[in-house]
């Protein structure tokens, strides 16, 4: 299938894309189960009512504008597996109990960015390699992980509706050899038990506030309004 206005697929059972770049667009795809509660797998070892496995992924030709998976108000659990996207990807599960499982390495090619919308909890079990990254929660949990996100320079890590993002582990890549300054995050990057934030070169990380708990029943955290800058441990 071939076309320029937007593409919605909406299904009460699985899709499958047989042959590569079977569907071609440049405008907007939207990929979604009939039922609100419909549960969906993307990739790798992921399944679900709607299961879009690689040979799927393979079928959406370069080019189209945004790609979206799931509903705007869905309930069902979204797993997603290991996949590499082409073109910008928001998974979503919208709903007031919807929740998005990341459970393999996750990346897109170039400066397209990943978006994950649930409407309570997010969890990266894995990581996520990207030009930028959104994580927007509705409702319910913080955004959690025991992965790792991976962005690359210029790029940008948003936070959800609070402006937290929590993580075990996030990695900022600076392309700058000898030490440039890249910026994480206008608000705060919580890291518990155990969690670092890893730089890939001297002075790459500048942040409004950042905060460390020790997850303990009186955590011990530490902040700051100016800028952090990490030297020759590259780490923090």
């Amino acid at each position: 299938e071939t076309a320029n206005a937007a593409i919605s697929l909406t299904t009460s059972g699985d899709i499958v894309i047989s042959g590569a770049n079977t569907v071609i667009g440049t405008n907007t795809l939207t990929i979604q189960p009939l039922s609100t509660g419909g549960t969906i797998g993307v990739g790798a070892g992921a399944t679900g009512t709607l299961n879009l496995d690689a040979t799927d992924i393979a079928g959406l030709k370069d080019g189209f504008s945004s790609i979206t998976i799931g509903r705007v108000d869905g309930t069902g659990l979204v797993t997603v597996g290991a996949i590499t996207f082409t073109d910008p990807v928001t998974i979503r599960a919208g709903g007031a109990t919807g929740d998005i499982t990341v459970s393999g390495a996750v990346a897109t090619t170039g400066n397209t960015g990943v978006t994950l919308n649930a409407g309570q909890a997010v969890t990266l079990n894995s990581t996520i390699t990207t030009g930028n990254v959104t994580v927007v929660r509705t409702t319910g949990n913080d955004v959690a992980t025991t992965g790792s996100i991976s962005v690359t320079a210029g790029t940008t890590i948003t936070g959800d509706a609070s402006g937290r993002l929590i993580t075990g582990a996030a990695v900022v890549d600076t392309t700058e050899a000898n030490g440039g300054t890249d910026t994480a995050t206008s608000g705060t990057i919580t890291l518990s038990a155990g969690g670092a934030i890893q730089l890939a070169s001297p002075n790459a990380l500048t942040v409004g506030a950042a905060t460390a708990n020790d997850g303990g029943a009186s955590g011990t955290s530490t902040s700051t309004t100016g800028a952090i800058t990490v030297s020759a441990a590259d780490k923090l």
